[in-house]
């Protein structure tokens, strides 16, 4: 097809694919409803048809274009067949004008901001190579192995065999970082596929789609919630990062596993919130996504969950459906997990080592360094802007006016996602060296989760302040 034109195509069928599970929640609705949900739409099916496939992998099935054809009809078919069952509300509300001249002028110029900055990221992907090399050394190529040949185990763990025949450079005959997931790789060798060739470029363009369904996406599930000028001035904050920018371009899989962690935590949000079913089925895909991403997606999951668990304890009763949902994100990673376990695959971080004093002790040159690299990427206004100290900020005031923890809940992203790291980062045999070639996307997910939270944080302490507002009644 070509490099635009397969890129756009894939992401197109995915969009249909999502649009048909979209269809218990949408069905009945009007154009401009379902036009609005296209982020949304887009994202759960470039989630859940890798997802899917990376579930069949283990079985020895080929993953590639025909497999793709089967999971992604028999979703749509599962989708439109379950709209004529049951129905889900998925609350389109609209979102109320500008109140004055001020507020239309910070829209209009927040709203051509985000426009200008996707226009720049999808040209920018088209025109440019990924320029990390895991892109190349591993993600790609596991993918180009998946659907070659299949869910081999002499690619994923290092042959004994093999080191009598080739010495020290048997090594080079299986892929680094093992453990990690299958989703990216899929999605990335569908790319290849639609675009005929092996070019890098349709990476970047596969990024700079799901940087735009990330956006929709978000938009869509505030709009009407957040008046469009704190939403649409918060998301350009967000999206504009030069740091969340430049790794847009790097080929990596840290940017999805924030967009799809973020979008995660958003919908539990509205769950509790809201007591939305439309909102719980939305966290279980992209929670379930996330986990597909990378290793390292289950653990912050759990972990940002359980934030958000002590935030909202007000709303116990519906946290058992909540981590319910969640469990059954897990589930769908099980099959990796076993395939794993049955063909020695072990993960690269040691557990084992993560909790033995002794091995922390002799290693606490790791600590001080996770402590202090960590800690300049998290802080950085020039490579994240104002997110981190927007987040503290606001939510260090709405705790003083309204004195309620949840307000801190975007601070505590944040900061237990920098302990976390840090533990694993000196827990890790290699850290040292991932911390200087790694720490920079470690702080990616905590920092675009509490920045997807501004607007909320926003919405609600301007209603604080004035009363009923413009915005509708925050929940």
């Amino acid at each position: 097809m070509g490099l635009v034109a397969g890129v756009v195509a894939l992401n197109a069928l995915l969009a249909a694919v999502g649009y048909c599970v979209l269809y218990p929640a949408l069905r009945g609705r009007s154009a401009l409803t379902y036009a609005s949900y296209a982020g949304v739409a887009l994202l759960m099916g470039a989630g859940l048809v890798p997802l899917v496939l990376s579930m069949l992998a283990p079985t020895g099935l080929h993953i590639g274009l025909p497999a793709f054809a089967v999971v992604a009809a028999v979703l749509a078919a599962v989708g439109l067949v379950a709209g004529r069952v049951f129905r889900l509300d998925a609350d389109p509300r609209r979102a109320v004008p500008p109140a004055g001249r001020l507020e239309d002028a910070v829209v209009t110029v927040a709203a051509f901001g985000i426009v200008a900055v996707l226009g720049i990221v999808l040209v920018g992907g088209f025109r440019s190579s990924p320029w990390l090399d895991d892109t190349w050394y591993f993600w790609l190529p596991k993918g180009r192995a998946l659907d070659l040949v299949g869910l081999d185990p002499r690619l994923w763990s290092p042959n004994p065999h093999l080191h009598v025949l080739f010495g020290n450079d048997y090594e080079s005959l299986w892929f680094i970082r093992p453990d990690n997931p299958l989703w990216w790789s899929i999605l990335l060798n569908l790319d290849m596929r639609f675009v005929g060739s092996i070019d890098m470029r349709a990476v970047n363009g596969e990024l700079a789609f799901l940087m735009i369904g990330f956006v929709g996406a978000a938009a869509r599930l505030l709009w009407g919630r957040v008046r469009l000028s704190i939403l649409l001035p918060a998301l350009l904050v967000l999206l504009s990062a030069p740091e969340f920018l430049r790794q847009a371009q790097g080929g990596d899989a840290d940017v999805p596993l924030a967009i799809y962690l973020a979008l995660a935590i958003l919908c539990a949000v509205g769950w509790l919130a809201l007591r939305s079913r439309f909102a719980l089925a939305l966290f279980v895909v992209f929670a379930a996504t996330a986990i597909a991403v990378k290793s390292e997606g289950v653990l912050e999951l759990v972990l940002d969950l359980a934030i958000v668990s002590v935030a909202a304890w007000r709303a116990r009763r519906a946290l058992l459906p909540l981590w319910g949902a969640a469990a059954a994100a897990v589930a769908t990673s099980v099959p990796w997990y076993a395939w794993r376990s049955a063909n020695g695959v072990s993960n690269v971080f040691s557990l084992r080592n993560a909790l033995s004093p002794s091995y922390l002790r002799q290693h606490t040159n790791l600590l001080h360094g996770g402590l202090r690299i960590l800690g300049d990427h998290l802080t950085s206004i020039r490579e994240w802007s104002l997110i981190v100290p927007l987040a503290i900020a606001l939510g260090l005031v709405g705790l003083v006016r309204e004195r309620r923890i949840a307000w801190l809940a975007p601070a505590a992203f944040l900061g237990f996602g920098y302990v976390f790291f840090v533990w694993i980062s000196w827990a890790d045999p290699e850290g040292a060296f991932r911390l200087v070639a790694s720490a920079y996307r470690y702080v990616t997910p905590p920092i675009v989760l509490a920045g997807i939270f501004l607007p909320v944080l926003g919405e609600r302490l301007l209603r604080g302040i004035s009363g009923s507002g413009s915005g509708g009644p925050a929940r």
